[in-house]
């Protein structure tokens, strides 16, 4: 397995099973100190929305892996109405 489907499969496996939500890992990067960043999106809050009767949110996140392909933090960096098709430039 290439170490790029390494962090995919590490960060999609980390939101299942932590946050039990759904990713989709949507870019992959390698750092100068060999730290991986990878960018997902996950729907949130999406029974929340429903009952209220207004679009999916779906979140941006930013996660961190060391060199081992270990998770060590991950934040929200952007979020966006499911319809919308793009983030605000200033969010990303």
């Amino acid at each position: 397995m290439s170490k790029v489907a390494q962090v995919v499969a590490t960060v999609t496996a980390f939101f299942e099973e932590v946050l039990g939500k759904a990713a989709v890992v949507l870019a992959v990067s390698e750092d100068e100190r060999g730290m991986w960043v990878a960018k997902a999106e996950v729907p949130e809050e999406v029974e929340y929305m429903r009952k209220r009767a207004r679009d999916d949110l779906m979140g941006l996140y930013q996660v961190t892996l060391d060199n081992g392909f270990n998770v060590v933090g991950y934040e929200r960096i952007a979020i966006r109405e499911r319809n919308n098709t793009s983030y605000d430039a200033d969010e990303v």
